[in-house]
Protein backbone atom coordinates (compact mmCIF):
# COMPACT_ATOMS: atom_id res chain seq x y z
CA UNK A 1 0.00 0.00 0.00
CA UNK A 2 1.17 3.21 -0.72
CA UNK A 3 0.85 6.52 1.22
CA UNK A 4 1.38 10.20 0.67
CA UNK A 5 1.79 13.18 2.38
CA UNK A 6 2.66 16.50 2.06
CA UNK A 7 2.92 20.11 3.80
CA UNK A 8 2.94 23.86 2.15
CA UNK A 9 5.23 27.02 2.97
CA UNK A 10 4.11 30.05 1.98
CA UNK A 11 6.51 33.05 2.50
CA UNK A 12 5.70 37.11 1.38
CA UNK A 13 8.45 39.66 0.46
CA UNK A 14 11.47 36.90 1.25
CA UNK A 15 14.61 38.00 2.24
CA UNK A 16 17.63 35.83 2.63
CA UNK A 17 17.73 35.47 6.08
CA UNK A 18 14.55 33.38 5.64
CA UNK A 19 16.11 30.11 3.67
CA UNK A 20 17.24 28.94 6.64
CA UNK A 21 13.92 29.22 8.75
CA UNK A 22 12.13 27.58 5.88
CA UNK A 23 15.09 24.84 5.36
CA UNK A 24 14.78 24.00 8.68
CA UNK A 25 10.76 23.73 8.23
CA UNK A 26 10.72 21.20 5.61
CA UNK A 27 13.50 19.02 7.33
CA UNK A 28 11.56 19.39 10.44
CA UNK A 29 8.33 18.03 8.45
CA UNK A 30 10.33 15.49 7.31
CA UNK A 31 11.52 14.29 11.08
CA UNK A 32 8.48 14.47 12.54
CA UNK A 33 6.83 12.01 9.91
CA UNK A 34 9.45 9.22 10.94
CA UNK A 35 12.50 10.00 8.24
CA UNK A 36 15.27 9.85 10.28
CA UNK A 37 18.12 9.03 8.23
CA UNK A 38 20.61 11.13 8.74
CA UNK A 39 22.51 11.43 5.83
CA UNK A 40 19.53 11.79 3.33
CA UNK A 41 18.38 14.66 5.80
CA UNK A 42 21.70 16.27 5.63
CA UNK A 43 21.99 16.33 1.46
CA UNK A 44 17.62 17.15 1.24
CA UNK A 45 18.58 20.30 3.63
CA UNK A 46 21.59 21.19 1.37
CA UNK A 47 19.54 21.12 -2.01
CA UNK A 48 16.65 22.41 -0.53
CA UNK A 49 18.45 25.85 1.29
CA UNK A 50 20.22 26.23 -2.46
CA UNK A 51 16.79 25.87 -4.04
CA UNK A 52 14.95 28.54 -1.61
CA UNK A 53 18.53 30.66 -1.86
CA UNK A 54 18.06 31.00 -5.72
CA UNK A 55 14.40 31.56 -5.20
CA UNK A 56 14.78 34.74 -3.06
CA UNK A 57 18.18 36.18 -4.22
CA UNK A 58 16.91 35.63 -8.30
CA UNK A 59 13.34 34.86 -8.44
CA UNK A 60 12.16 37.91 -6.61
CA UNK A 61 14.16 40.57 -8.16
CA UNK A 62 12.13 41.71 -11.49
CA UNK A 63 8.65 40.84 -10.16
CA UNK A 64 6.44 43.55 -8.35
CA UNK A 65 5.34 40.20 -6.54
CA UNK A 66 7.73 38.75 -4.22
CA UNK A 67 7.24 35.20 -2.75
CA UNK A 68 8.13 32.15 -2.33
CA UNK A 69 6.28 28.56 -2.35
CA UNK A 70 7.69 25.33 -0.82
CA UNK A 71 5.70 22.08 -1.71
CA UNK A 72 6.89 18.73 0.11
CA UNK A 73 5.21 15.79 -0.75
CA UNK A 74 6.50 12.51 0.65
CA UNK A 75 6.06 9.23 -0.89
CA UNK A 76 6.81 5.51 -0.20
CA UNK A 77 10.26 5.84 -1.74
CA UNK A 78 10.95 9.27 -2.66
CA UNK A 79 10.53 13.08 -1.83
CA UNK A 80 9.35 15.50 -3.67
CA UNK A 81 10.24 19.38 -3.48
CA UNK A 82 9.00 22.18 -5.36
CA UNK A 83 9.75 26.00 -4.88
CA UNK A 84 7.87 28.25 -6.80
CA UNK A 85 8.75 32.24 -7.32
CA UNK A 86 7.59 34.63 -9.61
CA UNK A 87 10.17 34.81 -12.17
CA UNK A 88 9.77 33.57 -15.63
CA UNK A 89 12.98 31.37 -15.88
CA UNK A 90 12.49 29.06 -18.82
CA UNK A 91 14.99 26.35 -17.20
CA UNK A 92 18.22 25.62 -16.98
CA UNK A 93 19.71 24.12 -20.14
CA UNK A 94 22.82 21.62 -20.14
CA UNK A 95 24.13 19.04 -17.95
CA UNK A 96 24.72 20.69 -14.46
CA UNK A 97 28.32 21.48 -13.78
CA UNK A 98 30.80 23.54 -12.03
CA UNK A 99 31.44 26.60 -13.80
CA UNK A 100 34.87 27.12 -15.56
CA UNK A 101 35.58 30.43 -14.06
CA UNK A 102 35.20 29.99 -9.86
CA UNK A 103 34.48 33.83 -9.20
CA UNK A 104 31.31 33.57 -11.53
CA UNK A 105 27.74 33.92 -9.45
CA UNK A 106 26.08 31.50 -11.52
CA UNK A 107 25.86 27.45 -11.58
CA UNK A 108 26.93 26.63 -8.03
CA UNK A 109 23.27 25.99 -7.29
CA UNK A 110 22.32 24.10 -10.08
CA UNK A 111 25.19 21.75 -9.62
CA UNK A 112 25.28 21.41 -5.86
CA UNK A 113 21.41 20.62 -6.62
CA UNK A 114 21.82 18.25 -8.99
CA UNK A 115 24.42 16.21 -6.59
CA UNK A 116 22.28 15.77 -4.18
CA UNK A 117 19.01 15.02 -5.64
CA UNK A 118 17.83 12.17 -7.64
CA UNK A 119 16.46 13.80 -10.86
CA UNK A 120 15.82 18.30 -10.83
CA UNK A 121 13.41 19.79 -13.38
CA UNK A 122 13.07 23.59 -13.84
CA UNK A 123 10.05 24.82 -15.72
CA UNK A 124 7.17 27.54 -15.72
CA UNK A 125 4.13 26.66 -14.70
CA UNK A 126 1.18 29.31 -14.60
CA UNK A 127 3.60 32.04 -15.36
CA UNK A 128 5.51 31.20 -12.75
CA UNK A 129 8.80 29.40 -12.21
CA UNK A 130 9.21 26.01 -10.60
CA UNK A 131 12.40 24.34 -9.65
CA UNK A 132 11.11 20.51 -8.99
CA UNK A 133 13.52 17.88 -7.27
CA UNK A 134 12.81 14.24 -6.07
CA UNK A 135 15.41 12.03 -3.89
CA UNK A 136 14.95 8.47 -3.29
CA UNK A 137 15.23 7.23 0.50
CA UNK A 138 18.59 5.32 0.60
CA UNK A 139 16.75 2.23 2.38
CA UNK A 140 13.96 0.90 3.54
CA UNK A 141 10.83 2.39 1.95
CA UNK A 142 8.85 5.02 4.10
CA UNK A 143 5.79 3.98 5.43
CA UNK A 144 3.06 6.44 7.08
CA UNK A 145 2.49 5.80 10.48
CA UNK A 146 -1.01 7.28 11.74
CA UNK A 147 -1.16 9.13 15.20
CA UNK A 148 2.48 10.26 14.55
CA UNK A 149 1.72 13.72 15.07
CA UNK A 150 -0.30 13.05 18.21
CA UNK A 151 3.21 10.76 19.19
CA UNK A 152 5.14 13.53 18.72
CA UNK A 153 3.11 16.34 20.53
CA UNK A 154 2.94 13.78 23.60
CA UNK A 155 6.55 13.10 23.76
CA UNK A 156 6.75 17.56 23.73
CA UNK A 157 4.34 17.48 26.37
CA UNK A 158 5.80 14.60 28.54
CA UNK A 159 8.92 17.13 27.74
CA UNK A 160 7.54 19.92 28.71
CA UNK A 161 6.23 18.88 32.39
CA UNK A 162 9.73 17.05 33.02
CA UNK A 163 11.30 20.62 32.69
CA UNK A 164 8.42 22.15 34.78
CA UNK A 165 9.06 19.59 37.17
CA UNK A 166 12.70 20.60 37.10
CA UNK A 167 11.96 24.38 37.43
CA UNK A 168 9.38 23.47 40.13
CA UNK A 169 12.31 21.67 42.01
CA UNK A 170 15.48 23.92 41.60
CA UNK A 171 12.87 26.87 42.78
CA UNK A 172 12.14 25.07 45.59
CA UNK A 173 15.76 24.36 46.54
CA UNK A 174 16.15 27.93 46.17
CA UNK A 175 13.16 28.74 48.86
CA UNK A 176 14.95 25.81 51.05
CA UNK A 177 18.75 27.12 50.72
CA UNK A 178 17.41 30.81 51.70
CA UNK A 179 15.75 29.22 54.68
CA UNK A 180 18.67 26.94 56.32
CA UNK A 181 21.07 28.32 58.29
CA UNK A 182 23.42 25.84 57.45
CA UNK A 183 24.36 22.86 54.39
CA UNK A 184 22.92 19.44 56.42
CA UNK A 185 20.01 21.49 57.42
CA UNK A 186 19.43 22.37 53.96
CA UNK A 187 20.40 18.41 52.58
CA UNK A 188 17.71 17.54 55.23
CA UNK A 189 14.98 19.95 53.59
CA UNK A 190 16.13 18.97 50.12
CA UNK A 191 16.00 15.33 50.55
CA UNK A 192 12.47 15.71 52.40
CA UNK A 193 11.41 17.91 49.25
CA UNK A 194 12.90 15.15 46.91
CA UNK A 195 10.73 12.23 48.66
CA UNK A 196 7.74 14.32 48.13
CA UNK A 197 8.00 15.02 44.15
CA UNK A 198 9.14 11.46 43.28
CA UNK A 199 7.17 9.49 46.01
CA UNK A 200 10.39 8.15 47.39
CA UNK A 201 9.75 6.76 50.52
CA UNK A 202 13.30 7.21 51.58
CA UNK A 203 16.16 9.04 50.17
CA UNK A 204 19.57 10.11 51.94
CA UNK A 205 23.02 11.65 50.86
CA UNK A 206 26.44 10.48 51.46
CA UNK A 207 28.91 12.99 50.95
CA UNK A 208 33.00 12.33 50.98
CA UNK A 209 34.25 13.45 54.39
CA UNK A 210 38.37 12.43 54.59
CA UNK A 211 38.21 8.51 53.62
CA UNK A 212 35.07 7.60 54.07
CA UNK A 213 31.33 8.95 51.98
CA UNK A 214 29.17 9.55 55.64
CA UNK A 215 26.03 9.61 55.75
CA UNK A 216 24.77 13.30 55.82
CA UNK A 217 21.03 13.55 55.54
CA UNK A 218 18.25 11.23 55.12
CA UNK A 219 14.51 11.48 54.69
CA UNK A 220 12.19 8.94 55.56
CA UNK A 221 12.93 5.65 57.36
CA UNK A 222 14.83 2.49 56.38
CA UNK A 223 14.98 -1.10 58.51
CA UNK A 224 17.69 -1.90 59.56
CA UNK A 225 19.42 2.09 60.09
CA UNK A 226 21.69 2.86 57.93
CA UNK A 227 25.55 2.52 58.37
CA UNK A 228 27.02 6.06 58.75
CA UNK A 229 29.72 5.72 56.76
CA UNK A 230 31.40 3.42 54.13
CA UNK A 231 34.89 3.05 53.53
CA UNK A 232 35.76 3.87 49.56
CA UNK A 233 36.55 0.12 49.27
CA UNK A 234 33.33 -0.98 50.73
CA UNK A 235 31.38 -3.68 48.85
CA UNK A 236 27.79 -1.76 47.25
CA UNK A 237 26.33 -0.12 44.85
CA UNK A 238 27.24 3.29 46.55
CA UNK A 239 30.48 2.93 46.48
CA UNK A 240 30.19 1.50 43.21
CA UNK A 241 28.45 4.70 41.44
CA UNK A 242 30.81 7.34 43.14
CA UNK A 243 34.00 5.14 41.92
CA UNK A 244 32.21 5.35 38.40
CA UNK A 245 30.42 8.40 38.47
CA UNK A 246 27.55 6.62 36.81
CA UNK A 247 24.55 6.33 38.37
CA UNK A 248 22.60 2.82 38.70
CA UNK A 249 19.23 2.03 38.70
CA UNK A 250 18.02 -1.34 41.28
CA UNK A 251 14.72 -2.93 40.21
CA UNK A 252 15.40 -5.99 42.03
CA UNK A 253 17.17 -6.17 45.23
CA UNK A 254 17.28 -9.93 45.26
CA UNK A 255 20.37 -9.19 42.39
CA UNK A 256 22.24 -7.03 45.15
CA UNK A 257 25.48 -8.34 47.07
CA UNK A 258 24.27 -9.50 50.38
CA UNK A 259 27.48 -7.25 51.95
CA UNK A 260 25.45 -4.62 50.01
CA UNK A 261 24.37 -2.08 52.28
CA UNK A 262 21.31 -1.28 50.40
CA UNK A 263 20.29 -5.74 50.48
CA UNK A 264 17.33 -6.34 53.57
CA UNK A 265 16.85 -2.39 53.65
CA UNK A 266 15.27 -1.79 49.59
CA UNK A 267 13.18 -3.06 47.45
CA UNK A 268 14.19 -0.87 44.61
CA UNK A 269 16.53 2.37 44.25
CA UNK A 270 18.16 4.76 42.33
CA UNK A 271 21.50 6.05 42.76
CA UNK A 272 23.17 8.87 41.18
CA UNK A 273 26.75 10.35 41.48
CA UNK A 274 26.93 14.23 43.09
CA UNK A 275 29.72 16.17 41.45
CA UNK A 276 30.84 19.39 40.56
CA UNK A 277 32.67 20.46 37.66
CA UNK A 278 33.94 16.69 37.42
CA UNK A 279 35.03 16.36 41.45
CA UNK A 280 33.07 13.48 42.90
CA UNK A 281 31.47 14.74 46.25
CA UNK A 282 29.22 11.77 47.08
CA UNK A 283 26.61 9.71 46.28
CA UNK A 284 22.32 10.36 45.97
CA UNK A 285 20.03 7.29 47.13
CA UNK A 286 16.23 7.13 45.85
CA UNK A 287 14.66 4.25 47.40
CA UNK A 288 11.33 2.22 47.86
CA UNK A 289 10.65 -0.47 50.54
CA UNK A 290 8.34 -1.62 48.63
CA UNK A 291 8.08 -1.65 44.36
CA UNK A 292 4.66 -1.45 43.66
CA UNK A 293 5.74 1.27 40.81
CA UNK A 294 9.08 2.65 40.20
CA UNK A 295 10.14 5.81 39.61
CA UNK A 296 9.32 7.69 36.43
CA UNK A 297 11.68 9.20 33.67
CA UNK A 298 10.68 12.62 35.23
CA UNK A 299 11.04 11.69 38.38
CA UNK A 300 14.79 10.28 38.07
CA UNK A 301 15.32 13.62 35.68
CA UNK A 302 14.33 16.11 38.67
CA UNK A 303 16.77 13.58 41.27
CA UNK A 304 19.78 14.18 38.53
CA UNK A 305 18.46 17.74 39.28
CA UNK A 306 18.91 17.59 43.08
CA UNK A 307 21.99 15.94 42.83
CA UNK A 308 23.16 18.51 40.73
CA UNK A 309 22.12 20.99 42.99
CA UNK A 310 23.85 19.18 46.01
CA UNK A 311 27.29 19.18 44.06
CA UNK A 312 26.86 22.72 44.22
CA UNK A 313 25.85 23.61 47.74
CA UNK A 314 28.69 20.98 48.92
CA UNK A 315 30.88 23.00 46.97
CA UNK A 316 29.81 26.70 47.84
CA UNK A 317 29.91 25.51 51.84
CA UNK A 318 33.34 24.20 51.49
CA UNK A 319 34.42 27.57 49.98
CA UNK A 320 32.49 29.33 52.50
CA UNK A 321 34.45 27.32 55.11
CA UNK A 322 37.75 28.04 53.25
CA UNK A 323 36.39 32.00 53.52
CA UNK A 324 35.28 31.53 57.23
CA UNK A 325 39.05 30.04 58.13
CA UNK A 326 40.95 32.47 56.18
CA UNK A 327 38.96 35.41 57.62
CA UNK A 328 39.80 33.75 61.47
CA UNK A 329 43.44 33.09 59.98
CA UNK A 330 43.47 37.22 58.45
CA UNK A 331 42.13 38.38 62.05
CA UNK A 332 44.95 36.12 63.90
CA UNK A 333 47.13 37.38 61.75
CA UNK A 334 45.89 40.80 62.75
CA UNK A 335 45.81 40.73 66.17
CA UNK A 336 49.96 38.99 66.33
CA UNK A 337 50.81 42.09 64.17
CA UNK A 338 48.88 44.53 66.75
CA UNK A 339 50.36 42.37 69.62
CA UNK A 340 54.01 42.31 68.12
CA UNK A 341 54.01 46.19 66.84
CA UNK A 342 52.60 47.15 70.87
CA UNK A 343 55.46 45.09 72.34
CA UNK A 344 58.00 47.67 70.50
CA UNK A 345 58.78 51.12 71.44
CA UNK A 346 55.79 53.76 70.80
CA UNK A 347 57.49 56.74 72.30
CA UNK A 348 61.21 57.93 71.45
CA UNK A 349 61.42 60.70 74.13
CA UNK A 350 62.79 61.77 77.43
CA UNK A 351 66.25 59.47 77.25
CA UNK A 352 68.71 61.52 78.66
CA UNK A 353 71.48 62.58 76.06
CA UNK A 354 70.81 60.89 73.01
CA UNK A 355 68.25 61.36 70.51
CA UNK A 356 66.16 58.24 69.17
CA UNK A 357 63.87 56.22 66.69
CA UNK A 358 63.21 53.39 65.35
CA UNK A 359 60.78 51.88 62.38
CA UNK A 360 59.35 48.76 61.47
CA UNK A 361 57.29 48.40 58.27
CA UNK A 362 56.40 44.30 58.20
CA UNK A 363 56.09 42.64 54.60
CA UNK A 364 52.98 40.82 55.78
CA UNK A 365 50.30 41.79 58.66
CA UNK A 366 52.94 40.68 60.83
CA UNK A 367 56.94 40.07 60.31
CA UNK A 368 59.95 38.41 61.65
CA UNK A 369 61.70 41.94 62.35
CA UNK A 370 61.84 43.56 65.97
CA UNK A 371 63.39 46.47 67.56
CA UNK A 372 63.48 47.34 71.21
CA UNK A 373 65.22 50.12 73.40
CA UNK A 374 65.91 49.77 76.86
CA UNK A 375 66.61 52.63 79.51
CA UNK A 376 68.59 50.72 81.97
CA UNK A 377 68.46 51.78 86.01
CA UNK A 378 72.05 53.13 86.08
CA UNK A 379 71.11 55.08 82.46
CA UNK A 380 73.01 53.24 80.28
CA UNK A 381 70.98 52.47 77.36
CA UNK A 382 70.43 48.65 75.47
CA UNK A 383 69.28 48.41 71.72
CA UNK A 384 68.49 45.83 69.72
CA UNK A 385 67.32 44.84 65.68
CA UNK A 386 66.41 41.53 65.24
CA UNK A 387 65.52 39.94 62.33
CA UNK A 388 63.64 36.13 62.46
CA UNK A 389 64.14 33.97 59.17
CA UNK A 390 60.78 34.32 57.13
CA UNK A 391 57.97 36.38 57.75
CA UNK A 392 53.83 35.71 58.80
CA UNK A 393 53.02 34.52 62.07
CA UNK A 394 55.67 32.17 62.84
CA UNK A 395 58.36 34.71 62.19
CA UNK A 396 56.34 36.67 64.74
CA UNK A 397 56.29 34.66 67.43
CA UNK A 398 60.32 34.19 67.07
CA UNK A 399 60.47 37.61 67.34
CA UNK A 400 58.57 38.18 70.75
CA UNK A 401 60.36 34.84 71.90
CA UNK A 402 63.59 36.89 71.42
CA UNK A 403 62.39 40.17 73.21
CA UNK A 404 61.26 37.92 76.07
CA UNK A 405 64.65 36.16 76.29
CA UNK A 406 66.87 39.23 75.71
CA UNK A 407 64.98 41.32 78.25
CA UNK A 408 64.93 38.34 81.33
CA UNK A 409 69.02 38.54 80.37
CA UNK A 410 69.29 42.31 80.92
CA UNK A 411 72.04 41.94 83.95
CA UNK A 412 74.39 41.43 81.31
CA UNK A 413 73.27 44.41 78.90
CA UNK A 414 77.23 46.45 79.85
CA UNK A 415 78.52 43.08 78.23
CA UNK A 416 76.37 42.26 74.97
CA UNK A 417 78.36 39.26 73.63
CA UNK A 418 78.14 37.63 76.92
CA UNK A 419 74.39 38.65 76.69
CA UNK A 420 73.47 37.21 73.07
CA UNK A 421 75.83 34.19 73.93
CA UNK A 422 73.00 33.25 76.92
CA UNK A 423 70.46 33.98 74.64
CA UNK A 424 71.56 31.79 71.94
CA UNK A 425 72.60 29.18 74.23
CA UNK A 426 68.18 28.92 75.86
CA UNK A 427 66.77 29.66 72.17
CA UNK A 428 69.49 27.26 69.76
CA UNK A 429 67.96 23.73 70.73
CA UNK A 430 64.53 24.98 69.50
CA UNK A 431 65.47 26.91 66.91
CA UNK A 432 67.49 23.54 65.26
CA UNK A 433 64.31 21.74 66.05
CA UNK A 434 62.47 24.30 63.38
CA UNK A 435 65.36 24.64 60.92
CA UNK A 436 64.85 28.72 61.90
CA UNK A 437 67.17 31.14 62.96
CA UNK A 438 67.63 34.80 63.64
CA UNK A 439 70.15 37.57 63.13
CA UNK A 440 70.49 40.45 65.48
CA UNK A 441 72.97 43.68 66.25
CA UNK A 442 72.53 44.92 69.97
CA UNK A 443 74.68 47.59 71.49
CA UNK A 444 75.27 49.15 74.70
CA UNK A 445 75.55 53.15 75.22
CA UNK A 446 76.97 53.97 78.28
CA UNK A 447 75.36 56.57 80.96
CA UNK A 448 77.37 59.01 80.44
CA UNK A 449 77.02 58.43 76.42
CA UNK A 450 80.62 58.28 74.92
CA UNK A 451 81.05 54.47 74.63
CA UNK A 452 79.28 51.98 72.54
CA UNK A 453 79.60 48.23 73.05
CA UNK A 454 78.06 46.37 70.68
CA UNK A 455 77.72 42.42 69.28
CA UNK A 456 76.48 41.02 65.92
CA UNK A 457 74.38 37.77 65.21
CA UNK A 458 75.13 37.52 61.45
CA UNK A 459 73.27 40.61 61.11
CA UNK A 460 73.96 43.45 58.38
CA UNK A 461 77.09 45.57 60.32
CA UNK A 462 75.33 48.70 61.70
CA UNK A 463 77.09 52.06 60.66
CA UNK A 464 78.55 55.48 62.52
CA UNK A 465 77.86 59.03 60.90
CA UNK A 466 79.12 62.11 62.96
CA UNK A 467 77.66 65.41 61.88
CA UNK A 468 75.89 63.79 58.61
CA UNK A 469 79.69 62.57 57.78
CA UNK A 470 80.04 58.29 57.40
CA UNK A 471 82.96 57.63 60.20
CA UNK A 472 82.91 54.16 60.34
CA UNK A 473 80.96 50.69 60.07
CA UNK A 474 80.91 48.60 63.16
CA UNK A 475 83.08 45.45 62.20
CA UNK A 476 81.42 42.67 64.38
CA UNK A 477 80.37 39.42 63.37
CA UNK A 478 79.05 36.15 64.42
CA UNK A 479 76.72 33.56 63.71
CA UNK A 480 73.14 34.06 63.86
CA UNK A 481 71.41 33.18 66.73
CA UNK A 482 70.34 29.11 66.76
CA UNK A 483 72.82 27.63 64.43
CA UNK A 484 75.40 26.26 66.90
CA UNK A 485 73.77 26.11 70.74
CA UNK A 486 77.76 26.61 71.92
CA UNK A 487 78.77 29.65 69.85
CA UNK A 488 80.44 32.30 71.71
CA UNK A 489 80.16 36.16 70.99
CA UNK A 490 82.47 38.80 71.42
CA UNK A 491 82.04 42.18 73.06
CA UNK A 492 83.26 44.96 70.56
CA UNK A 493 83.87 48.82 71.60
CA UNK A 494 84.11 51.78 70.01
CA UNK A 495 83.88 55.64 71.14
CA UNK A 496 80.61 57.56 70.64
CA UNK A 497 81.24 61.41 70.54
CA UNK A 498 78.38 64.32 70.94
CA UNK A 499 76.82 64.36 66.93
CA UNK A 500 77.64 61.05 66.15
CA UNK A 501 74.67 59.09 65.15
CA UNK A 502 74.19 55.01 64.95
CA UNK A 503 72.20 53.63 62.54
CA UNK A 504 70.92 49.59 62.89
CA UNK A 505 68.85 48.08 60.19
CA UNK A 506 67.95 44.91 58.89
CA UNK A 507 68.25 43.75 55.44
CA UNK A 508 65.34 44.12 53.80
CA UNK A 509 66.35 47.67 53.58
CA UNK A 510 69.60 47.10 51.63
CA UNK A 511 68.15 43.73 49.76
CA UNK A 512 65.04 45.84 48.31
CA UNK A 513 64.70 45.69 44.94
CA UNK A 514 63.24 47.66 42.07
CA UNK A 515 61.66 46.63 38.21
CA UNK A 516 65.29 46.12 36.82
CA UNK A 517 66.65 43.83 39.81
CA UNK A 518 68.87 46.34 41.15
CA UNK A 519 69.35 46.36 44.62
CA UNK A 520 69.37 49.46 47.00
CA UNK A 521 72.35 48.25 49.44
CA UNK A 522 74.06 49.75 51.90
CA UNK A 523 75.57 52.34 49.05
CA UNK A 524 72.06 53.48 48.92
CA UNK A 525 71.32 54.28 52.11
CA UNK A 526 74.90 56.37 52.71
CA UNK A 527 74.11 57.87 49.26
CA UNK A 528 70.53 58.99 50.58
CA UNK A 529 72.24 60.35 53.84
CA UNK A 530 74.64 62.13 52.01
CA UNK A 531 72.19 63.75 49.89
CA UNK A 532 70.19 64.85 52.55
CA UNK A 533 71.39 64.96 55.83
CA UNK A 534 68.97 64.72 59.18
CA UNK A 535 68.90 67.06 61.72
CA UNK A 536 67.05 64.15 64.01
CA UNK A 537 67.09 60.35 64.31
CA UNK A 538 62.89 60.50 63.12
CA UNK A 539 63.92 62.55 60.43
CA UNK A 540 66.93 60.52 59.31
CA UNK A 541 64.74 57.24 59.34
CA UNK A 542 62.22 58.61 57.36
CA UNK A 543 64.02 59.90 54.47
CA UNK A 544 65.52 56.60 54.16
CA UNK A 545 62.58 54.30 54.21
CA UNK A 546 60.85 57.03 51.93
CA UNK A 547 64.18 56.78 49.39
CA UNK A 548 64.08 52.88 49.55
CA UNK A 549 59.78 53.12 48.56
CA UNK A 550 60.22 55.27 45.85
CA UNK A 551 63.56 53.45 44.69
CA UNK A 552 61.07 50.28 44.34
CA UNK A 553 58.16 51.98 42.83
CA UNK A 554 56.26 51.79 45.48
CA UNK A 555 55.57 48.01 45.26
CA UNK A 556 54.87 45.87 48.15
CA UNK A 557 57.99 45.26 50.04
CA UNK A 558 59.29 41.61 49.51
CA UNK A 559 60.74 41.63 53.20
CA UNK A 560 60.54 43.46 56.26
CA UNK A 561 62.25 46.95 56.80
CA UNK A 562 63.37 48.16 59.81
CA UNK A 563 65.69 50.94 60.82
CA UNK A 564 66.95 52.72 64.11
CA UNK A 565 68.85 55.68 64.16
CA UNK A 566 70.39 57.15 67.39
CA UNK A 567 71.79 60.08 67.76
CA UNK A 568 74.24 61.65 70.76
CA UNK A 569 73.25 65.41 71.09
CA UNK A 570 76.16 67.90 71.40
Amino acid sequence: MNFEISCALHVRNPALEDVVEISSRLVGFLKDQGVQDEEFLSQFELAAVEAVTNAVKHGCDDSEKKFVDARLLIKSDEVELEIIDPSRFAGWQGEASLPEDQLAEGGYGHFIISQMTSSMQSFLRDGQHVLSMRKAFNGPAWEYEPGQQEKVLGAMTEELGSSYEMINALIGLGELLASADEMYAFLRLALSRLCELTGAEAAYARMLVGPDLALSGQAGSLSPALPDALGLQSPGIETQVFASGEEVTVTNSQLLDLKDPLCGRVQAAFVAPIFFKNNRRGVLVLAQKSITTFFTAAQLKVTRVVAEYLGIIAAMNDLQQRRESEQRALRELEIAAEIQLSLMPQRFDGICGIDIFGSCKPALKAGGDYFDIVSLPDGSVFIVVADVMGKGISAALLANMLRTHIRAKLDDATDPGLLITSVNHSMAPDLVKLDMFITAACAWISPDRSTIREVNAGHPNGLIYHNGTPRSALKSQGLPIGVLPDSRYDTHSCPFEPGDCLILFTDGIPEADNENGTFFEVDGIRSTIAKSPADSARTLVTTVLDAVDRFSSHAPPGDDRTMLAVIRKA
